[in-house]
């Protein structure tokens, strides 16, 4: 995640007058870290495309996180161009990663979903981060809930302009290299009405893990809704 700072304004909301899904209005986006990388990779830059390709662990927990979002009903998926991000997304899409042929799931690369940049200017990265929520909250709306593989730099930029305290956040959430999910986590996105909150949770990481001297369970867990301060 980058050290980026930023100062956060009041995120614009997704067009109110999109149609609205087959849920009766409501609408779902997964923001999803990348399962884990080749950390020991050092000749390969980080925050540029390929960047370290998933070790073995990170393909198992990209095999769990697959068997999450086909239960909770993604119809789409959009990744960062990084090798870690594109074969994550590509575990969730492959109707035959399991072994057995499944409905696959349409993938697209979203250059605007790549990882803080050093130095990137706030008005870059505000503008490439929010466009792809936009986008996918649009295409949401027309095909159902829809998966962003992206990193925990663009996640924590995201949940805070929606409204969510950065230091509740870090308090509640902070894993690996301060991040707000751990590889592989996923982010629950979901407003039931253009005047209604975000409601915000973290709804599944991929195995048992202990941070901060907490244990947190396999699974799918639900924690607290956070609502966002912008009706």
């Amino acid at each position: 995640m980058g050290q980026t700072k930023v100062t956060h304004s009041p995120f614009v909301l997704p067009d109110p007058t999109i149609a609205a899904s087959s849920t009766g209005g409501a609408r779902t986006l997964y923001l999803v870290r990348h399962a884990s990388p080749d950390w020991t990779r050092h000749d390969l830059p980080y925050h540029i495309p390929p960047g370290p390709p998933l070790t073995e662990q990170g393909q198992d927990e990209a095999r769990l996180l697959r068997d999450f979002l086909r239960r909770a009903g993604v119809r789409r998926i959009a990744s960062s161009p990084l090798e870690r991000c594109l074969q994550t997304a590509h575990l969730v899409a492959d109707p035959q990663a399991n072994g057995h042929l499944e409905v696959a799931i349409p993938l697209d690369t979203w250059p605007g979903l790549m990882e803080l940049q050093p130095g990137e200017p706030i008005d870059s990265i505000r503008s490439r981060f929010c466009s792809a929520f936009q986008a996918a909250w649009d295409i949401a709306g027309h095909h159902g809930p829809m998966a962003l593989v992206t990193h925990g730099g663009p996640i924590t930029f995201l949940l805070e302009e929606m409204g969510m305290d950065g230091a509740r956040l870090k308090q509640a959430y902070e894993f690996d290299h301060h991040n707000p999910l751990p590889p592989a986590g996923t982010w629950q996105i979901t407003r039931a009405a253009p005047n209604q909150p975000w409601k915000m949770a973290l709804v599944f990481i991929p195995a048992d893990l202990t941070w901060q001297s907490k244990v947190i369970e396999t699974g799918s867990i639900t924690p607290e809704l956070m609502d966002g301060e912008k009706p």
